[in-house]
């Protein structure tokens, strides 16, 4: 294996059951549109009783300056159905490339390219998604105390 500076693991990821809102937003958007999206899902929870079940998570299926697609959504305990755009489904499962990027989100790019990286240099093919886990509240911790934890599913 190759030189691996960011600390990345390969894990055995198991799914968790989600509800989510898939949408799109250009790069400079994507804070405010998951803030928006987070609102939408937690009113959903709070009036379906969901129970909360992890940290917010957002999945990213394609990324440009001008154009990214991505999914924000809320690990719950509970029995709820899709309804409107919210979407009840689970995480991707099976092996993972894991890197944790603490500090500021918008120099979470490092992580990835390392992650992309570490993949071609031992010749691990990836899935067309990535997800991230924000593990702690970016209103309530210093900016460089943030936490993301980024999973890259590979075949």
């Amino acid at each position: 294996p190759e030189a691996n500076p960011m600390g990345l693991e390969i894990k055995e990821i198991e799914a968790k059951a989600i509800i989510s809102i898939k949408d799109s937003t250009d790069s400079d958007g994507i804070s405010e549109k998951l803030k928006e999206l987070y609102t939408e899902l937690s009113i959903f929870m709070g009036q379906k009783n969901l129970k909360s079940a992890g940290m917010p998570l957002a999945m990213y299926y394609s990324y440009s300056p001008e154009k990214v697609v991505l999914e924000a959504a809320l690990p719950y305990e509970g029995n709820v159905e899709s309804e409107g755009r919210i979407m009840v489904g689970n995480t991707p499962e099976g092996k993972s490339i894991v890197g944790i990027h603490y500090g500021d989100y918008d120099a979470s790019g490092d992580m990835h390219y390392a992650i992309e990286d570490y993949a071609k240099a031992n010749n691990l093919e990836l899935r067309n998604i990535c997800w991230e886990i924000y593990a702690n509240d970016p209103t309530t911790v210093d900016s460089a105390e943030v936490e993301t934890h980024i999973y890259y599913p590979i075949n």
